[in-house]
């Protein structure tokens, strides 16, 4: 059995469960590993500083247009297998609101952000950081472009928080993306070429 029958085969709410206790695994993970590693050298607060938060926050979106861009180009001009994730997006996204869509895209964006870019990063370096970030999202490493753009825009992630020393810049990018596709995927505003 493939992914797409075994996510037509679940109803709405043990999907939405999978996605909130997988999220909060990530969470625990990420907290324990602060707690018992970074806590004594890197304070919370000195971690979430919110110096230059504009500026942060303007460059995470202005990481996340660049995101986009590429996205909605290759969405145009490549066939949609390309972009096969077995599924799961556009099942996630199918039946939401607006609202649903943004609580998601924060969720997934702030645990995510948090154990890779903010604790991870700053234990094992960006690099270490952003491969498992990569690889945490397998399911898109089956197709050769899309593997390609996870593993590019981890990288990115990992350069962006390097760059601006700001949880809130990787934080707005994670979110502006997944906000994004989740609405194109919901409100099926970009259609495939038929290849």
């Amino acid at each position: 059995m493939n992914m797409r029958d075994m996510l037509e085969q679940m109803d709405n709410r043990t999907l939405y469960l999978n996605l909130v206790l997988t999220q909060a695994i990530l969470l625990v993970i990420g907290l324990s590993l602060y707690f018992f590693f970074l806590r004594h050298t890197l304070a919370l607060p000195l971690l979430l500083h919110t110096e230059e938060l504009f500026l942060s926050v303007l460059a995470g979106f202005g990481f996340a247009g660049v995101v986009l861009v590429i996205d909605l180009i290759l969405m145009n001009f490549v066939p949609k297998t390309y972009f096969d994730d077995g599924g799961v997006n556009e099942r996630l996204f199918r039946d939401v609101n607006v609202w649903q869509i943004v609580l998601i895209a924060l969720g997934v964006a702030l645990v995510e952000e948090w154990l890779f870019r903010a604790v991870l990063q700053n234990m094992i370096g960006w690099f270490w950081a952003s491969l498992l970030f990569a690889l945490i999202h397998f399911r898109y490493l089956h197709q050769w472009l899309y593997a390609l753009l996870v593993i590019m825009i981890s990288f990115g992630f990992g350069w962006l928080y390097e760059w601006t020393g700001s949880f809130w810049a990787v934080f707005t990018a994670h979110f502006t993306i997944d906000f994004t596709l989740g609405v194109i995927l919901r409100y099926r505003l970009l259609p495939f070429p038929d290849k």
